[in-house]
């Protein structure tokens, strides 16, 4: 069972509880070093609910590259076509809602290698 206030949020997922105890929120946010983490787009904005207006806080969100480009990288590792499919109907859902959220992502294209996209993030959290 959940505490009430204990979690900023929290939410079921393949018959499992996930969520992010309140408290840690707050700690990074006075820590000297960048903390970062990985969230779905309606858990942002919990988290700019739950650290308020003040917060110093960057979005980015890696697009999901061009059909062509996503289904060739998938077939490349061995995916078959119907799970390719789910995948990109999901990426597309993704991009979609992050547009709609009203968080002012900063956008990292996927187009290139993993070294382009990591040096794209590195330059976005260093301006």
């Amino acid at each position: 069972m959940v505490d009430a206030g204990e979690f900023a949020w929290h939410q079921e997922f393949a018959s499992n509880h996930y969520g992010t105890r309140s408290r840690y929120l707050f700690e990074a946010r006075e820590r000297q070093n960048p903390s970062g983490m990985i969230l779905l787009p309606e858990r942002v904005v919990s988290l700019r609910e739950t650290l308020g207006e003040g917060a110093d806080l960057k979005h980015l969100y890696i697009k999901t590259p061009p059909t062509p480009i996503l289904s060739g990288r998938m077939r490349e590792r061995g995916d078959d076509t119907p799970t390719t499919v789910k995948r990109l109907e999901t990426c597309r859902h993704y991009d979609r809602n992050i547009k709609a959220s009203g968080v002012p992502y900063h956008w990292i294209t996927n187009e290139g290698t993993p070294e382009e996209m990591v040096r794209q993030v590195l330059d976005y959290l260093e301006e």
